[in-house]
């Protein structure tokens, strides 16, 4: 039996000095697998060493950060959805309207470190209600405070149009974001409003089909009119010409008789008319 306490002790200390020596290398293991970072072909990315934002963009592929002193951060720029749904709005003719929209935005590849640099993030929900929210909200409704009700429901996408100008124009100037389209999925005005509106929508389209029958009808009698007095021009051409020429009449008749002649099966008749052209006599 060892009573030898320092025995003990100098195993103890061995023990202490093999488990630090184990963290200290998982520790190391660790920073160097997370200072490897894979950046997607669908993303860029910005380094932050010791806070400093470098002002190179990381591009696709394996990218490394010093480890414990360097962090790398990345954003998606391709084409996004981003839905914006209850837009109040009201008309040029102070009536009220909710709007259900959706845009298609991405982020310039060149500028991903000016992103972080303006809003100190990169993912989609801060992207979205920090830079798209207000310009979008701002855009909507000036755009259709332009517009009555009625126009609005005829309109919507030439309005559509318009207010993708307007975000382009708007989001040109920082050149971080770019709007690739946008759409008016919804209208929702007053329901006694928006049925009045659309009845009047549904009168204005008949008279207009009204008004396209009536030409369409006029225009096909025209031509039955031009037609007919074709007809009648040719009709009197021939009766002057056979009027002033016998050889014509003659000519008419000998063309009558060879298309009788032409027709004929090569049976004789059965019955002949008799001389006072009302009786009929059976030559059987």
């Amino acid at each position: 039996m060892n009573n030898n306490p320092f025995a003990n002790n100098g195993n103890l200390e061995f023990k202490l000095m093999h488990i630090v020596a184990i963290a200290i290398l998982a520790f190391v293991i660790i920073g160097v697998f997370a200072s490897f970072k894979v950046i997607d072909t669908r993303e860029r990315g910005i380094v932050k060493i010791m806070g400093k934002i470098s002002q190179e963009p990381l591009q696709p592929g394996i990218n490394f950060a010093i480890p414990f002193v360097s962090q790398i951060r990345t954003v998606n720029v391709t084409n996004t959805r981003y839905e914006l749904s209850r837009i109040k709005i009201y008309t040029k003719d102070q009536q009220r309207a909710t709007l259900d929209t959706i845009a298609n935005y991405n982020i310039n590849p060149a500028n991903v470190v000016k992103l972080y640099e303006n809003i100190g993030f990169l993912d989609k929900e801060h992207i979205e209600n920090t830079l798209m929210l207000p310009v979008l909200k701002s855009s909507v409704t000036n755009e259709l405070g332009q517009w009555t009700a009625a126009e609005v429901i005829r309109n919507k996408e030439q309005i559509a149009q318009h207010v993708l100008d307007a975000l382009q124009k708007e989001v040109a100037k920082k050149d971080i974001i770019n709007f690739v389209n946008f759409e008016i999925v919804n209208i929702d005005l007053d329901d006694e409003y928006e049925n009045a509106v659309r009845q009047k929508v549904v009168a204005e389209q008949k008279a207009e089909k009204a008004l396209n029958d009536t030409k369409r009808i006029q225009e096909e009698t025209r031509q039955k009119l031009i037609a007919a007095e074709g007809e009648a021009k040719a009709m009197k051409t021939k009766s002057d010409a056979l009027s002033s020429n016998r050889n014509l009449i003659e000519y008419e008749r000998v063309q009558v008789e060879r298309e009788r002649v032409a027709k004929w099966d090569g049976k004789m008749p059965t019955t002949v008319l008799g001389s006072d052209a009302t009786t009929m006599i059976n030559l059987k």
